[in-house]
This record gives structure tokens, C-alpha cells and sequence, in this order.
């Protein structure tokens, strides 16, 4: 049985946490804290954390990255061409999808 003093302090590991990864919190993640996935729920409905895709999570207060996110879904992924060149600033144009 967890008590409050119990609850504050996970709440307090997630926070820095984000606070030290770029606001970004894997499921794998929360569990090297020792935080049990049923209660990622418990900090999705209070607001802390928002899901941005299977197993990854930012802060609530963050605006979403989705090139971070999809080089977090897929490590091995790499930018090529236009992509690659509107990441490091040489054109003004976003990559255009189909």
C-alpha cells in the first residue's frame, strides 16, 4: 500500500526526469524509476504527462517535437535529401508528404 509521501515522490522522479531528457519519458523509462505502467494512467488523467505515441510521453507544458518523436519511434531511421536539409537549415522549406 502506497501513501502520499509515496505518490509526491514518483511525481517529483517523473518531473525531473523530463525536466533532464528534454521532456520526453519512455515506458522503459518509468520503469527504471520503478513506476508500475498502470499508473501512467494515474499521470496521464492528472495532467502531468500527455501521450504523443506508443510508449512515449512528454509534458504536459511541451509543445510536441515530431521529428524527435519519430527518431525516438525509429533510432535507426535516417533524413536524407530535403529532409535532412530542412533539419539542418540549409532550405527554408519544410519537407512537403504526399
Amino acid at each position: 500500500m502506497k501513501v502520499n509521501g509515496d505518490a509526491m515522490d514518483n511525481e517529483t522522479k517523473i518531473k525531473n526526469f523530463l525536466n533532464s531528457n528534454h521532456g520526453y519519458i519512455l515506458t522503459s523509462d518509468f520503469l527504471n524509476l520503478n513506476i508500475s505502467k498502470p499508473l501512467i494512467k494515474k499521470y496521464l488523467d492528472k495532467g502531468i504527462i500527455k501521450k504523443v505515441s506508443h510508449g512515449i510521453y512528454i509534458d504536459s507544458n511541451l509543445l510536441v517535437d515530431d521529428e524527435y518523436v519519430f527518431q525516438l519511434r525509429y533510432p535507426n531511421a535516417i533524413f536524407s535529401y530535403q529532409s535532412a536539409l530542412s533539419l539542418l537549415g540549409l532550405i527554408n522549406e519544410s519537407p512537403k508528404t504526399k
